[in-house]
């Protein structure tokens, strides 16, 4: 349990559905061993976070979640996330995977024969309900489908179980009832797997090219980024991150609502940033980019699917920058895939 939970913050959930089954069936020792092994590796890492300044929880967790975590001394969750309900509604092959999972647990009789397979639905259940609640759906399938692939299985499995001794019809009506169950899982997979190569053209036009461009002008320098991941693993530069995610001060703004274009000016002339790179559609909410910063540069790529934006600009912070930024973008322009529009002086 210790490697799932560090392997993913979601296997908090796996341990906390297993733990509720090994209590209901008086088996406390088991239940608590499982609950200790799997939150003992996490309470270590939020004590060495907090005692260097940061959150409990890392920033990813706690700014994309939908409820609402503060740190560990005040730790609070919201009661209910206000979107669950839109969410199931919305992802209807986890609602249907639900209602099977309901009546057939349901279904079976209350007896040893089918703790198993009560057991495994009850999971299911719970880690669904739990990811929902907490975590985040979408994205190419990249956040749910590991409790698609266990509704699936488990409801295979406690169908198929159930089957045997039954009328002939009631079969055929049952798997006739799974391969039209199949239809909406099929269609959602294949337009993931579909989509999977133009991700990662996405990631290639935009981020990639990104970490190039920072790597040949600006290793070393304080960047402003609000899309962190490439350029930090392949260039060495002082990140400040506008979104948050390795930002404390900036997380801060965000949780308690008052990060505006301001504050963005205010943590970006302290760190004596040199540029940024951003998507402008993510920061209309808190009133845009800095109004004095100037504008270098534009990339827009064709058919983007996973990118956080169509466009990503280069903002220059002063006027000295400004000109290297202008002439760098001209000179790297040419490392630029064709589809790759480019705007600016």
């Amino acid at each position: 349990m210790a490697l799932l939970t560090l392997s993913r913050y979601e296997g908090m959930f796996v341990a906390v559905a297993l733990f509720l089954i090994f209590l209901y069936r008086k088996k406390g020792l088991i239940a608590f061993g499982v609950l200790f092994s799997a939150f003992l590796p996490l309470i270590i890492i939020g004590i060495v976070s907090i005692s260097k300044g940061w959150y409990f929880f890392p920033n990813s967790v706690v700014l994309k979640s939908p409820i609402a975590f503060n740190d560990f001394n005040s730790f609070v969750i919201s009661v209910f996330n206000p979107n669950f309900f839109d969410l199931l509604w919305a992802y209807k092959r986890i609602l249907i995977l639900l209602i099977i999972s309901a009546v057939m647990f349901f279904v079976y009789r209350k007896d040893k024969n089918s703790y198993a397979i009560k057991s495994s639905i009850f999971l299911f259940v719970i880690v669904t309900l739990l990811q929902i609640q907490f975590a985040k759906l979408g994205s190419l399938l990249r956040y749910e489908m590991y409790i698609v692939v266990l509704g699936i299985l488990i409801n295979t499995i406690a169908i198929i179980k159930f089957l045997p001794g039954k009328n002939k019809k009631i079969k055929y009506i049952v798997i006739i009832f799974l391969c039209l169950l199949m239809i909406p899982f099929s269609i959602s997979t294949f337009k993931a797997v579909k989509d999977v190569p133009t991700a990662m053209i996405n990631v290639y036009q935009m981020q990639f090219k990104m970490s190039e461009f920072i790597k040949m002008y600006y290793d070393k320098n304080a960047i402003a980024l609000n899309d962190i991941g490439a350029v930090n693993y392949y260039c060495d530069i002082h990140c400040v991150d506008l979104w948050g995610l390795a930002n404390k001060e900036v997380a801060d703004y965000r949780r308690t609502g008052t990060y505006d274009s301001e504050k963005i000016y205010k943590i970006n002339k302290e760190k004596n940033t040199s540029i940024a790179i951003v998507f402008e559609s993510w920061f209309e909410r808190y009133g845009g980019i800095p109004s004095n910063w100037l504008m270098a540069g534009k990339w827009t790529i064709p058919n983007n699917i996973t990118c956080g934006a169509d466009s990503i600009t280069f903002y220059a912070i002063d006027s000295i920058n400004y000109l290297k930024l202008t002439s760098s973008l001209k000179m790297f322009s040419k490392e630029l895939p064709l589809q790759v529009k480019q705007k600016g002086y």
